[in-house]
């Protein structure tokens, strides 16, 4: 219900990979909130993948987490990084943890501070691993501090009992490396982990807690000087542990504190080409980050390497090909990477057009061809199935002796039901 509603308020959530032509054309948000309204069996884990990037979404009842695994200025400003927790309190139902990278002068980060650029997500259902890799340009100011944000938002109710390894911190605080961050708020329990940051200049501070302007932050500083640093050219690089879980699933939030700080371990291998991350805890992730190309290259739950489907949505399908079916619809004569929303228990589809010329298709719900404009999109009805209107007997051409000797048999039946019954 909660990412229904943000579908129909227009925010980039980042859980479909198609949501991008919402900024585009506002009416796909009805059968996107559609699909979102549909019942689902909570917790469930959903990955999809597109040609911009690929997208990991985990639901349970008090809290969502979802992630990309890169986002780019392509991305018409995606959120690479939403988190959702649900909780009466605030005037919608959750209340958002996002990311922010860039510079500031102050440690009042809000939602507008900083930008959602040059960052890379490997998420395992509650789990995820969160990297941030940036250049700055050489048009860049000088400034006082670049960071790594998690920003949450308190405007209405606060995360709170937050601990350090355990032990009880009150903010605004400062943070080592690799040490455990732990907090709570309404069904969920938040624990995080600053992994590394580079030096860009002075850090008064590698890492903190903050609170301001009606936000926490959990900040990696790249740069923490008295006065501005030049930043020209300088490679801004970072990473975060971030998982949440339902307090319900713990006998306490003391037992889950206790359960990150005893049994969570990280290893972190770095050369000049790339970078490997390996959490362990209940499983292992292990990635293994280019910083050349910046791309993941391996990414392994449990040994294995985690696999993005590029048709297995019932929110949204997509496909290189210019042929594209779900269920008892099918379209022809697409253009490639052309996309599809057909939510469950519903008759209507969404065929989305991502190239720049107009396309005549045909499908199996038309008559004639289906017109989808250049970067567009066609809604169609499925025709209710036909029924039965008009009745008569049935006519039997056996000739006329094979209709005597019907006839006879039928009473014969008869007569003997009743005669049994009596």
């Amino acid at each position: 219900m909660r990412l229904a509603e943000m579908v129909a308020a227009n925010h980039s959530l980042d859980i479909n990979p198609a949501y991008w032509i919402v900024l585009r054309a506002r009416p796909l948000a009805t059968p996107l909130r559609d699909a979102f309204l549909q019942p689902r069996v909570l917790p469930t884990l959903v990955r999809q993948r597109n040609f911009y990037t690929e997208a990991t979404t985990y639901l349970t009842d008090s809290f969502s987490l979802g992630s990309i695994s890169a986002t780019t200025a392509s991305l018409l400003g995606y959120e690479g990084l939403v988190a959702q927790i649900y909780e009466d309190a605030t005037p919608t139902g959750f209340a958002p943890i996002f990311v922010r990278n860039g510079t500031t002068e102050n440690d009042a980060f809000g939602y507008a501070i900083g930008d959602n650029y040059n960052m890379f997500g490997f998420q395992e259902g509650s789990r995820l691993i969160w990297l941030a890799d940036r250049t700055f340009p050489a048009t860049a100011p000088p400034a006082k501090q670049a960071f790594v944000a998690l920003l949450a938002d308190e405007r209405f109710s606060q995360w709170h009992d937050w601990r350090i390894d355990g032990t009880t911190v009150s903010l605004p605080c400062s943070v080592q490396m690799n040490a455990i961050i732990t907090a709570r708020r309404a069904n969920t329990y938040l624990c995080a982990v600053p992994l590394y940051v580079s030096a860009l200049g002075p850090q008064q501070r590698s890492a903190a807690i903050l609170r301001s302007a009606g936000h926490a932050a959990l900040v990696l500083f790249a740069l923490d000087a008295p006065t501005p640093q030049a930043l020209a050219g300088q490679r801004l690089e970072g990473g975060w542990a971030l998982t949440l879980s339902e307090a319900s699933h713990w006998p306490s939030y003391d037992a889950f504190v206790s359960d990150c700080v005893t049994s969570m371990t990280f290893e972190l291998a770095f050369a000049p080409q790339s970078s490997t991350i390996t959490w362990d805890w209940h499983g292992s992730m292990e990635g293994i980050f280019d910083r050349t190309s910046r791309q993941w290259r391996s990414r392994k739950v449990d040994g294995a390497e985690v696999v993005f489907p590029l048709l297995d949505s019932d929110i949204a399908v997509q496909t290189p090909a210019t042929e594209l079916s779900l269920r008892d619809f099918s379209a022809v004569g697409l253009a490639p990477y052309s996309w599809m929303v057909y939510p469950h228990t519903t008759s209507r589809v969404m065929l989305g057009n991502p190239a720049s010329t107009d396309v005549f298709a045909s499908t199996t719900w038309t008559d004639g061809p289906l017109y989808l404009p250049a970067y567009g999109f066609a809604e169609i009805v499925r025709t209710p199935p036909s029924h039965v209107s008009e009745w008569q007997r049935y006519a039997f051409t056996g000739g006329q002796k094979s209709a005597q000797l019907h006839t006879q048999r039928r009473q014969a039946a008869r007569k003997f039901f009743i005669r049994e019954n009596r």
